[in-house]
């Protein structure tokens, strides 16, 4: 009777199970499976009559392999204790061993306090378990990719702050020589200054500038050129005292300064280097040269010839330039009789009346036979420079009111000499000497762009004075009517604008390029477009888009360089870029960004150049991202010249960044340099930018970059400039 009780409560059992929308399973005392739901059938993976094959042999249809003791060891619990019992998140397995996730109940059945079997129920979790666990695993890896992220900041916060502080010390030293710049060179200057004035002791300074080093350069080539150059502070540093400085002020002048020297000690030091340079053996730097350099020196003490670091300079740099044009290859010690610039005596007072003219007179023999120079140096400074080099090296340092030449002296001609000063002396009023009236339209035809005002040889003694002060009032007024945008303007201004409207309105530029390539294999992989005018005046871009600046015409510059460079695009390879050089102050143009083709933008990367021009930083992104919306990529030069240029790297992300050709000249050589690069190029990995280096000359130069980890390389190595 008690057996059959037990069978009619499992069979409302039975009901209970059935009713139940999650997977369930009826088991008897004995733990054997008695009945279950369809849901269960489907959470086991198996058909029925399989199901029911597998019960029948004894077999557990689901097993839980990670459960101490299985399943059955839970039910056993379950039966003693005639407790209900809950498992979260059970791992099971069919026998087909796929894995599922359950909630588990198991529920008693009592019988006159006798546990008769187990209902158990399960809800199937498994994808929930999975998303769960997925997102476990995804909060982990954000975790460890977050900390990895931290570690990484603060690793290139460091190596940034690394390579700031080399920048820095390259702002300060010459990258070729390793000598001191000019800005350190005069911080030092100054405060030896300062210490010899407070003390009353003596300090000497010597300016040397090596002699017909252009023709060294024209000869065995620019890579000899910087071996002299490297050779002569090598030399130099070697023939003065520990204590002493030495610094490169550029190109090929140095200058030297003397602690604690007294004047009758420094011709002994100046000879010492004049000899040191007579010892460099130009074969041994390159089986191709010959020779020994020379080198003229000026020296100018401290407080005799003046009594700050400029008036040293200045003073010194006229004993050079005395020594440069008596022969070179000697040292000469200032003295009133050399006097141009200032026109004093040291320490005295500047002489009453008008502003003397800064004169710079070009020439050698004629200027004697003329007697032109004794007419200027009474009532203007003049200086004199021998040749058209001479002239150029000096307009370098300083700038001049007037400049004036022989229209033929030896073998160089005067508008050539002129021309040589137009770069760097714009403003100055040019003087041609003429020898007769029947040159006057040739010289004229020949030299517009050079030559302001012309005078004729045998009336220049009686004349030279009125013309320089007619012509300083005329280029004065055309200056003011240019500024003004005025339409009365005479002279060489009138000039200058008519022939860069002209070349704008005719369209007058050619293009050369230059290959930019894989570091790697060499392969081409962009051509850099260099603007060229036809008119002489404008030969160097630098001049020509300074005075679109000036003139108001940047943009429609701009606009005529981008209808033409790009049309080289048709003569090279698909899979090619075309780099085109950008003023900051064509950004904001509004043509640029209207009717772009999308593949012709796909193929532009846009140079920006004079990165100094940019004023707001914010404005000038919101406009690059404008242009690199459109497909444009962006590329900035010459990083590694200053803090700007990491700064602006920053600021506007570029695509590309050029090294400058004078961290690369010579890299295989220097250590910090070396390193500098190395900095950058693990900088523009992290940041997904590309390194072109620029200025590759050599395999030496080319193998170091490669080992560098640079992108892209530049230079004369794999291609000079040529038109497509």
């Amino acid at each position: 009777m008690l057996g059959e009780y037990m069978s009619s409560a499992l069979d409302d059992a039975r009901s209970f199970v059935n009713g139940m929308s999650d997977a369930a399973v009826l088991l008897d005392a004995d733990q054997r499976i008695v009945h279950f739901n369809p849901v269960y059938v489907t959470l086991t993976g198996q058909r029925l009559r399989v199901l029911e094959r597998t019960i029948a042999d004894g077999r557990e249809p689901l097993l839980a392999p990670a459960l101490e003791g299985g399943l059955g060891a839970q039910r056993e619990s379950c039966l003693r204790t005639k407790q209900p019992l809950r498992l979260a998140e059970l791992s099971l397995e069919t026998e087909a061993g796929q894995a599922l996730t359950v909630l588990l109940t198991m529920i008693p059945i009592v019988h006159d306090d006798v546990a008769i079997g187990v209902v158990e129920y399960m809800r199937d979790v498994t994808d929930d378990a999975r998303v769960q666990l997925r997102y476990r695993e995804l909060l982990a890896l954000e975790q460890a990719r977050a900390a990895e992220l931290e570690r990484q900041v603060v690793e290139r916060t460091r190596e940034l702050q690394v390579a700031l502080d080399e920048v820095t010390r390259l702002s300060r030293v010459d990258p070729l020589t390793g000598l001191l710049n000019r800005r350190s060179f005069n911080d030092h200057a100054g405060t030896a200054l300062a210490l010899a004035a407070r003390h009353g002791r003596s300090l000497a300074l010597i300016i040397g500038d090596l002699d017909h080093f252009k023709r060294v350069n024209d000869t065995f080539g620019h890579g000899v050129g910087d071996q002299v150059l490297v050779a002569t502070s090598k030399a130099m540093v070697g023939a003065v005292r520990d204590s002493d400085h030495v610094a490169r002020f550029g190109g090929e002048e140095f200058v030297v300064l003397l602690a604690e020297t007294e004047p009758e000690a420094v011709m002994d030091v100046a000879e010492r280097i004049l000899a040191a340079i007579r010892r460099i053996d130009l074969h041994q730097l390159s089986p191709a040269a010959v020779g020994s350099p020379t080198i003229s020196l000026g020296i100018a003490v401290f407080p005799e010839h003046g009594s700050t670091v400029e008036e040293l300079v200045s003073n010194a740099d006229q004993a050079l330039y005395h020594v440069k044009g008596n022969g070179r290859n000697h040292a000469a010690l200032f003295t009133a009789s050399l006097m141009g610039r200032h026109g004093t005596e040291p320490g005295g007072e500047p002489p009453e009346g008008p502003a003397r003219h800064r004169v710079l007179a070009i020439g050698g023999d004629w200027l004697v036979e003329s007697g032109l120079r004794e007419v200027l140096e009474a009532k203007m400074d003049v200086m004199q420079a021998a040749d058209a080099e001479m002239a150029a090296a000096i307009c370098r340092q300083r700038q001049f009111d007037v400049v004036i030449a022989g229209h033929k002296d030896g073998r160089e001609s005067g508008i050539e000499a002129l021309g040589a000063t137009l770069t760097d002396s714009p403003s100055a009023l040019r003087v041609l000497v003429i020898d007769d009236e029947e040159l006057f339209l040739d010289s004229r035809g020949a030299g517009a762009a050079q030559v302001d005002y012309y005078l004729l040889h045998r009336d220049v003694k009686q004349h030279v004075e009125a013309a320089i002060d007619d012509g300083l009032a005329r280029k004065d007024v055309n200056r003011q009517l240019l500024l003004r945008g005025g339409t009365a303007m005479t002279g060489a201004y009138t000039q200058h604008v008519e022939r860069l409207e002209k070349i704008i309105s005719d369209g007058a530029l050619q293009f050369a390029y230059q290959p930019i390539v894989h570091a790697d294999t060499r392969l081409p992989f962009a051509e850099e477009a260099l603007c060229r005018a036809d008119d002489p005046l404008f030969r160097n871009p630098t001049v020509l888009f300074d005075a679109a600046i000036q003139r108001g015409a940047i943009w429609r510059l701009g606009r005529l360089v981008r209808s033409i460079a790009p049309r080289a695009l048709e003569k090279l390879p698909p899979d090619l870029l075309l780099f085109v050089n950008l003023h900051p102050a064509e950004v904001s143009d509004p043509e640029l960004a209207l009717s772009v083709d999308p593949l012709l933008a796909s193929r532009i990367v846009f140079e920006l150049t004079e990165r100094g021009a940019i004023g707001d930083f914010d404005r000038f992104r919101e406009h690059i991202d404008k242009l690199r919306a459109l497909g444009f990529r962006i590329a900035l030069d010459d990083l590694g010249a200053g803090y700007a240029s990491l700064n602006a790297v920053a600021l506007l992300e570029p695509d590309f960044v050029k090294i400058d050709m004078t961290i690369v000249r010579g890299i295989e050589d220097s250590l910090s340099r070396t390193r500098l690069v190395r900095r950058i190029v693990e900088f523009a990995n992290d940041q997904g930018i590309r390194v072109i280096a620029e200025g590759v000359e050599t395999e030496a130069e080319a193998e170091a970059i490669v080992s560098l980890g640079c992108h892209l390389m530049q230079g004369y190595l794999f291609g000079r400039p040529r038109p497509l």
